[in-house]
């Protein structure tokens, strides 16, 4: 047990962390690395441990915006010490994490210009598949893509990219590309596409330990589930059987970590209640995630989550509240800056 021993161990508090679904247990033998790596005084290894530290294991345990701060610390020593790949890796990670943040789009997005030369230039092509990915994602709430559920544009095509992915083995980028084009499905209503996206990414969320989309891909394949049982459409058992998945693994992540899962948990939630035609237990669920989602200021959820409660008054005959959850939906999503979505919204609920 020594400062150079510090690699291993904070790769086994990941393996303990991502795969054993043991967060605590992996936070400490994280902690306990980087604690070695610092008494070891040498940049070149403390980046490297505090990457690992920070991208997959401390965000299950502690707060997320915690993390943005450490993988700034991550790209400066690893600039200083030279290793562009490290700098490229905390680069896709805090960006990755913001987009699961649910942070402004317009800052998004300044971000991903902001470091964009670096990472081009350095031909790091995993970091420049996660910008392009990210970025796309922003345009495409934006209404700057082809579609606005889609990623795809002029440079961009997303099913050759995810085959590309495939079959270089890159189960993070398979991963995040499926939940980013899963969640805009379904924040444009397309909940048939969403399904199938749905069941294309599940073997890919596997191969993607620690890496924080796993939680946005359960939120966003629950929720297609249960609009499909709500609608009593497709395969009913087969839908059971994901949203009780979902919902079960959502409220594992909200256990080790209220601060960044419970809003996503306890919309989920809400939607099962809605589909098994709970309806006043349904509202309530969704009022306690706007609360928590507002509480965090996740403004991406706090829109859904009132955009969701809307729908299930309309369906009660509640037209005088669902005018005020809907409205505070368009805000939400108006603030987070996707346009595109409160463009839908006009169309749709005008």
């Amino acid at each position: 047990i020594s400062p150079i021993s510090a690699g291993g161990l904070v790769i086994y508090g990941l393996g303990l962390s991502g795969v054993m679904n043991d967060h605590k247990s992996g936070y400490d033998f994280g902690h306990f690395a980087l604690d070695l790596a610092e008494k070891g005084k040498k940049s070149a290894t403390i980046c490297k441990v505090l990457f690992f530290f920070a991208a997959f294991i401390k965000l299950w345990r502690d707060p997320i915006d915690e993390t943005f701060p450490e993988l700034d610390r991550v790209r400066e020593m690893a600039l200083e010490v030279g290793d562009h790949q490290y700098v490229n890796y905390a680069i896709a990670a805090s960006v990755l994490g913001r987009v699961s943040r649910g942070t402004k789009l317009p800052d998004l997005l300044r971000e991903c210009e902001e470091y964009w030369p670096f990472v081009k230039q350095s031909k790091d092509a995993h970091a420049i598949q996660v910008l392009t990915i990210c970025k796309n994602y922003g345009h495409a709430l934006q209404g700057r893509t082809a579609t606005p559920h889609s990623l795809r544009n002029d440079v961009y095509d997303e099913d050759k990219a995810e085959a590309h992915y495939r079959q270089s083995g890159n189960f993070l980028l398979v991963s995040m590309q499926s939940t980013f084009r899963l969640q805009l499905a379904c924040l444009f209503g397309r909940y048939e596409e969403a399904l199938v996206l749905a069941d294309r990414g599940e073997e890919a969320v596997r191969g993607a330990p620690g890496s924080i989309t796993i939680v946005d891909h359960y939120l966003y394949c629950g929720l297609a589930a249960a609009v499909a049982l709500a609608a009593k459409k497709g395969n009913t058992s087969k839908h059971r059987k994901v949203l009780r998945l979902c919902l079960a693994r959502l409220h594992f992540f909200a256990t080790s970590s209220q601060h960044n899962f419970l809003q996503h948990e306890v919309l989920l939630r809400a939607e099962a209640a809605r589909a098994g035609g709970e309806l006043s237990v349904a509202l309530k669920r969704y009022n306690e995630a706007i609360e928590l989602a507002e509480q965090y200021n996740s403004l991406h959820l706090v829109g859904l989550a009132n955009e969701r409660a809307a729908l299930c008054c309309l369906e009660d005959g509640q037209t005088r509240l669902a005018s005020w959850y809907m409205r505070s939906a368009r805000e939400a999503f108006d603030r987070w800056g996707a346009v595109a979505k409160v463009g839908a919204m006009e169309r749709e609920y005008s």
